[in-house]
């Protein structure tokens, strides 16, 4: 995935988390948390509890609306066919061009709504502009549809299933090279429980989440109770019936790589480490330290990791910063960083236009004159995206035949730094280490016997939008430094540590860390106290 997004086949991936603020677990019962579990992945009775969620429905629809000529051609993944109803109509109102399609439809309608969907300047029988903006569908186009220009994927559908995941993602992942976009935006709408921010990370992609069933003895079933069923059509008139008013979501940073590292893997064979936008600052530090990486007799990930890696967000993996150290060790040099934005000045397709334009195509000569001096101006770049000189020019040769080709990807992540103007300037009295021993002894029962003591400190900077962060694979608790304040109780501090602990046993927010994560002493209090009442830690402003 690292070689193809580099070389342009893949679409720029550009990943937006947008948490509604409904907790989810508030809506489903405990006997169906335990199914859900079971399962790993959504029950069709919490489906159906989740696509009736109103306040939910209007983030989705906000977030469009305010993001409409941005996202462009977008795709929604929904729930149910309810949900799919709902969206659509509510999408309709608005002034959307906006259709749905699901299993069950009739096989001539569904592929001319298709059709419209696919064509960007569909008309009608009668010549009118009929295409549409928005499709919305239940699980219909998650393999096998072939719409290469989509600019946008809508996940509202929280899933375990890393393959759905993958399916769903992968329509808008096709790069301009196939006849899709530059860029896609991949819009994951987080329900306090299924976030997903690191899916381009290969290595995060081939591990996996842990997940787990609930003990216990098989219990007889219980006799289903006689229920009176209401008419699906009256529960959406009930729906559509009910509005709110500022929703205040929030909006994190998009998540993207700005360029990469040509690097070796453990069995010599040549890999690309994607670069992310927040990790330059540590890969730059990390280069600093050349002469100390070049003396080392043995290079440790996880130390490298938690040494040069202060923040949050994607983190490299420690076999990605063992690959860049022992290939410094062997050339007494860090390798060199190669930008997505250098790819603006070598890229095939803009050359080929550029040729096309000015220059006429019989002068040959001029232009192999011209690409040799791009190729002796960007050596490094170009042997790694196409191998050598000949390949490069053929490459751009190719583009003046076929000009369906690759422009350059990249992008840049805001920096997430705010100030705590409102806390006491005088550090928390008491060091982190006594407050995580505390923590151990105190959750034993909790945590478990084979739980292993990560390794805990302060951030550099302040950050918003995150208290802390657990970084498992550097087994290190990451604390915001913004909270190193006299200001803040201790107690609060000792949750957080207890909250970024249970990380280690259970990556995701499922219902197993809620529960866990609820026998923490004053819970309530605690977590209402982060979300409410800390009134100096900024949260990102809804847009």
């Amino acid at each position: 995935m690292s070689k193809l997004i580099a070389d342009g086949t893949l679409a720029t991936p550009i990943n937006l988390k947008r948490e509604t603020n409904v907790e989810i677990e508030t809506y489903i019962d405990k006997d169906e948390l335990k199914k859900v579990l079971a399962k790993g992945d959504l029950t069709e009775q919490a489906v159906n509890k989740i696509a009736k969620i109103n306040e939910r429905n209007e983030v989705i629809i906000k977030e469009y609306l305010d993001n409409k000529e941005k996202y462009g051609k977008t795709i929604i993944f929904a729930l149910n066919i309810t949900h799919c109803d709902v969206l659509t109509d509510m999408f309709v109102k608005k002034g959307v061009k906006c259709d749905r399609i699901y299993s069950g439809m009739d096989d001539s309608v569904k592929d001319a709504i298709i059709e419209r969907f696919r064509h960007n300047n569909h008309k009608d029988k009668d010549g009118n502009d009929d295409h549409i903006d928005v499709l919305i569908n239940v699980n219909i186009l998650s393999e096998g549809s072939d719409i290469p220009d989509i600019h946008t994927v809508f996940l509202t559908r929280p899933t375990n299933s890393d393959v759905l995941l993958m399916q769903m993602i992968g329509r808008g992942m096709r790069g301009e090279q196939c006849g899709g976009t530059k860029e896609v935006y991949i819009v994951d709408f987080c329900d306090k429980w299924a976030s997903f921010t690191r899916w381009l990370n290969p290595s995060f992609l081939l591990e996996g989440e842990e997940g787990g069933t609930p003990g216990g003895t098989t219990k007889e079933p219980k006799k289903k109770s006689k229920v009176e069923e209401i008419p699906v059509s009256s529960i959406i008139d009930a729906m559509r019936a009910i509005s709110y008013g500022d929703l205040g979501f929030k909006v994190h940073a998009a998540v993207l790589p700005v360029g990469w590292y040509n690097v070796y893997d453990k069995n010599d064979m040549p890999e690309k480490v994607l670069v992310f936008a927040n990790q330059q600052e540590g890969y730059a530090a990390m280069k600093a330290d050349t002469q100390a990486l070049v003396a080392a007799e043995e290079q440790n990930g996880k130390l490298l990791l938690q040494k040069y890696f202060d923040g949050f967000g994607v983190m490299p993996t420690p076999q990605e910063l063992e690959d860049i150290a022992e290939l410094t060790a062997t050339e007494k040099a860090f390798p060199e960083f190669q930008s997505f934005d250098e790819r603006d000045d070598i890229d095939p397709s803009k050359l080929a236009m550029k040729y096309r334009e000015e220059t006429s195509l019989a002068n040959i000569f001029k232009i192999q004159q011209d690409i040799h001096a791009i190729y002796n101006a960007h050596k490094t770049i170009i042997d790694s995206l196409y191998g050598n000189a000949e390949s490069y020019q053929r490459r751009i040769f190719d583009f003046l035949l076929y000009p369906t080709g690759v422009t350059p990807m990249g992008s840049s992540i805001e920096e997430a730094e705010t100030e705590f103007g409102l806390l006491s300037a005088e550090p928390f009295a008491e060091p982190l280490e006594i407050l995580l021993d505390e923590v151990l002894a105190e959750q034993k029962d909790n945590l478990g016997d084979d739980f292993k003591r990560p390794t805990i400190g302060w951030t550099k900077k302040a950050y918003k939008t995150y208290f802390a962060q657990y970084v498992y694979l550097g087994d290190n608790i990451k604390m915001n430094c913004g909270l190193n304040s006299a200001s803040v109780p201790r107690e609060v501090l000792k949750y957080l540590i207890y909250h970024e602990c249970l990380h280690q046993l259970i990556h995701s927010h499922g219902p197993k860390f809620r529960e866990l994560e609820r026998r923490f002493p004053n819970f309530n209090e605690l977590d209402n106290y982060l979300d409410y009442q800390f009134p100096t830690f900024v949260k990102e402003e809804s847009r």
